[in-house]
Formats: structure tokens, sequence, C-alpha cells
């Protein structure tokens, strides 16, 4: 379908801070995403799986044993070919109708990355909310990007999408906002000012790529 641009964290190194400035993170991750989204009616039918079930077996189970029957996935399989399109565009239309994810706030790869006291960027399940406020209000519960995390719970409920609450972060939990978060997999230091990519990763990076040049030949 090609829809949708999602965003990356490494973005964040672009961000340019005053000295009084800082960004502070909230976050919140659906859960079990992609199964709380219907499939398509129309096509279900290519969406069977698994072994057939007739005769004996269909009868068991109240079945014709004349005809023959599959399981069919109703949901949105992770693997589908369009599926990241349509959870995308789901999720960012859903938090739209709450005021969230307004033009020029929105974090998208490929686009200038926004300057204003509020930044939003949803990546599938993730939905990522940012101050830019000034340090001695840092911790303050108040501001644009609080008044966004709760009108993104409000739309949640009314949706029907449950959030993954051991997943929250900063105001999303209903404590206070961190200038240290995780943004897809980069660890911004909104206080500081920079994104790099977590250590761990990249220790695992640097073990995955000595381990590769010791062998004679690599695929």
């Amino acid at each position: 379908l090609n829809w949708t641009v999602m965003p990356m964290g490494s973005m964040f190194a672009s961000f340019r801070l005053d000295d009084h400035m800082c960004l502070r993170g909230s976050g919140d991750d659906l859960s079990c995403y992609f199964y709380q989204l219907l499939e398509a009616e129309q096509a279900l039918s290519r969406r069977a799986f698994g072994r057939c079930v007739t005769g004996p077996d269909a009868a068991r189970r109240g079945l014709s044993p004349q005809l023959r029957y599959r399981m069919v996935l109703k949901v949105l399989g992770m693997g589908g070919l369009n599926s990241p399109d349509i959870a995308q565009s789901t999720h960012v239309t859903t938090l739209e109708r709450a005021g969230c994810m307004t033009e020029g706030a929105v974090i998208e790869y490929g686009l200038p990355f926004p300057r204003g006291d509020v930044l939003e960027g949803i990546y599938q399940d993730d939905h990522l909310a940012v101050g830019h406020v000034p340090i001695n209000k840092a911790h303050l519960r108040e501001g644009e990007d609080l008044t966004r995390v709760r009108a993104s719970h409000v739309e949640y409920a009314r949706a029907g999408l449950q959030r993954e609450t051991t997943k929250a972060f900063g105001l999303s939990t209903g404590g206070d906002a961190d200038s240290k978060f995780l943004a897809w997999g980069t660890e911004v230091d909104g206080r500081h000012g920079v994104a790099p990519a977590p250590l761990a990763k990249c220790l695992e990076i640097f073990a995955l790529v000595t381990i590769a040049r010791r062998r004679p030949r690599t695929q």
C-alpha cells in the first residue's frame, strides 16, 4: 500500500536545544495491537491456515462431515504485506480525532524535524509525545504534551484499543515526565541534547561484526 512513513529515533540528533530548554518524553504502547484490528471480511478467504478439517473430525465439532473447513485469521497478521500500513494509518487517524498528531508537530522520516513546543510520533503500536519545555518547568505536570497524552488515553478507550500499561513511561504513567527516554530504539537525553544508539545494541553489533570477520567467508 505504501500509505505511511514512520519516524526514526535518530532524528532527535538534529534538534538543537537552547541552554535553558530541554525535552521530556512520554510514551504508550498498544497491547497486541495487530490482533485488535479486524481483517476486512472480503479478505478472509485468503487468510486460511492449518490442516483441513472434514469427515469425523468435523462432525465431532458439530460441523457437516461432507464439507471441508480451515481455520481463518480474522485479525491483521503481523507478517502481512499491507498490515504495517493499515496499522500505522489506523493509529494515526485514531489520535488525530483526539486532537493529537497535528500538522507541524509530527515526526516522520524524510520530513523536517518539528521545532514547536510539542513533538509527536507513532511507530505502529507506539505513541511518543515529547514536550519542549524550559528546564525549570520540566518537572511540572502541565503543558501541551500532557494534554495530548490525556487526550490519547481518552480516544484509546473510546475506540476500544487496549494500552499495555507496563510499557508506558513519563506522563503516560500518571507520574512525572523524564528528560531521558527511549524513542524507537534511540536513547534520548533531552537535558544534554544527545540521542545515541543504546550502548548494549552497539556492543551486540560490534560482537557480530567481529565474529563475521573471523569466518573464512560470510554470506
